[in-house]
């Protein structure tokens, strides 16, 4: 891993001064770091910039490729779920754009029920800055607080029958910032929670409309934990049968 980290800090060191060097920042992530000032107007060091693009990396290729992976299970146990995934996104017609897909509702609900189901991230730290009362509890300034997200998104006064996959749940009502928080909550929720969104959207809707699949084994897939994220144990093996035919959509 150290060896990678260094051949990637090389490649990222060498693009950043070959676009300082040319002035053609560009439009991308690495564009925009570029370009951007703190309050006195200094820009970003070389350093902090490359370290910016291995955390967005990271953080944004991981966690996104696991939420997909539990969405395909859980799509692939629940045949009814899937039919009706696919006969919302069908109706989008053959030609539809990406953005129309990310804002099909069924699709978004599945994609949040994914997230419920089967949280990435299950507790945020924080350290606080003034002395915190929870119920009959006082943690000191300075201390760590942790939030449990896992329990909240399991709650049963908020998400009934909490083990099932039911992505109806999130047709039926709108859950508040303090209620569905997958990606964290406050002024430190993840910046990269719509953009992983959107990702998570695109790839199931895509995977279930595109290709006809099915699980490797009937063994009910267990999250494991691997580092500060969890993941599926196995990874989520399937079989690929081949391509779907989409149905003509009804205009």
């Amino acid at each position: 891993m150290e060896s990678q980290t260094l051949g990637f800090d090389a490649w990222a060191d060498a693009l950043i001064a070959q676009r300082r060097a040319t002035g053609a920042l560009g439009a991308d992530i690495l564009g925009t770091l570029l370009e951007a000032r703190y309050e006195d107007g200094a820009p970003m060091a070389d350093s902090e910039i490359r370290d910016q693009l291995m955390t967005l990396l990271l953080a944004g290729y991981e966690t996104t490729a696991t939420a997909v992976a539990w969405g395909v299970y859980w799509l692939l146990r629940e045949p009814a779920t899937l039919s009706r995934l696919r006969a919302g996104i069908d109706a989008l017609g053959p030609d539809r754009t990406a953005e129309a897909l990310v804002r099909q509702p069924y699709l978004e609900a599945v994609a949040s029920e994914a997230l419920r189901v089967e949280p990435i991230v299950t507790d945020v730290i924080r350290v606080c800055k003034v002395p915190l009362d929870v119920g009959r509890w006082t943690v000191p300034a300075g201390e760590i607080a942790v939030v449990n997200l896992l329990a909240i998104l399991s709650d049963e006064t908020l998400f009934p029958d909490p083990g099932r996959f039911v992505p109806e749940r999130f047709l039926e009502r709108k859950f508040s910032a303090s209620e569905f928080l997958p990606f964290g909550g406050g002024a430190r929720r993840c910046l990269g929670a719509a953009f992983a969104e959107a990702e998570l959207a695109i790839a199931l809707g895509t995977i279930a409309t595109e290709w006809d699949i099915e699980l490797a084994s009937d063994e009910p897939e267990r999250a494991v934990r691997r580092n500060i994220t969890m993941g599926p144990e196995r990874g989520v093996p399937v079989r690929v049968r081949g391509a779907r035919k989409s149905p003509q959509a009804v205009h």
